[in-house]
């Protein structure tokens, strides 16, 4: 019997995680040279005098990056480059589209070259600059692969994401806000029995959302997002689910489905007041990312 691709959390992922970036470092022994040579022209080139400075978002996947940040330190500094991690509250306001988890990247734009030129010969493409949205489009043209949503608590934050993104009708079918119960059960063709048995708040359910969503778009990937962005005292919350709690399904047609289920209030320390909105964009986000380790 098949195992279904499963990952409850961060957590039961992270050693592993660990270890591949270990692994990813001791290969990258053999681009020494070339690292230094990076090194040495970003050094030459950030001696100019009143250069821009610039800020570019990346991460590296199916790395944990708070490690990738604490390892790739001394190549940024060594290219004059500072390095911080991205969060909702430091980053609402700019231009990297509230993209959590990730690593800033700062400097001018010659030590930005050098340090990226570092990155690229130890990550290959498991590094991703700057729009996951467009990076994911980019895959999914490369895949030959259509792609739709579902959702009901990101409430049309991760289809804005994707169509913030110039070219993406030529992959991207379509998506659904079914916000209520009646939508998910009349437009997604969600069985009333199937919610009464694991609630609304849960992987079933994003699964038939999934499900439903590649049957009305006729696409060949589905994302289906449910959860609570806030408090739920009602009775359709009766397995008690905590707020924040998001449950993401990625399924690729004819393929067994991928979950993930997260409370993204935790990484949320400050103002909470506002969570709801962080909430929405922390789950759209770790849907894109879910959606590239299923393709």
């Amino acid at each position: 019997m098949k195992k279904r691709n499963k990952i409850h959390s961060r957590k039961n992922i992270s050693k592993l995680l660990k270890i591949n970036l270990a692994n990813a470092l001791q290969d990258s022994r053999g681009v020494s040279n070339i690292t230094r040579n990076y090194i040495a022209q970003a050094n030459k080139d950030s001696s100019k005098e009143n250069l821009n400075i610039f800020e570019m978002y990346f991460e590296v996947l199916g790395f944990e990056q708070s490690s990738t940040l604490q390892i790739m330190s001394s190549y940024a500094s060594s290219c004059n480059v500072e390095l911080h991690l991205a969060s909702f509250e430091n980053n609402r306001t700019n231009t990297h589209d509230n993209q959590e988890y990730g690593i800033i990247a700062k400097g001018c734009r010659e030590s930005l070259d050098s340090f990226f030129q570092i990155l690229e010969s130890l990550f290959a493409n498991k590094l991703l600059k700057g729009n996951i949205a467009e990076f994911v489009l980019q895959k999914l043209r490369q895949n030959s692969l259509s792609l739709c949503v579902a959702e009901s608590c990101t409430g049309g934050v991760l289809s804005s994401m994707i169509t913030s993104v110039n070219g993406s009708s030529d992959v991207y079918k379509g998506g659904i806000t079914t916000y209520s119960i009646e939508s998910k059960q009349n437009i997604l063709g969600i069985q009333d029995s199937l919610l009464q048995t694991y609630s609304v708040y849960s992987e079933e359910c994003v699964k038939a959302m999934a499900r439903g969503a590649i049957n009305l778009f006729k696409a060949d990937i589905a994302i289906a997002t449910s959860g609570l962005a806030t408090k739920d005292t009602s009775k359709n919350n009766f397995l008690n689910i905590q707020e924040g709690m998001v449950f993401t399904c990625v399924i690729v047609r004819d393929k067994l489905p991928f979950i993930i289920s997260h409370n993204y209030l935790q990484n949320i320390t400050d103002n909470k007041q506002n969570s709801r909105i962080a909430i929405q964009h922390l789950a759209s986000i770790e849907s894109l990312r879910l959606l590239l380790s299923a393709i």
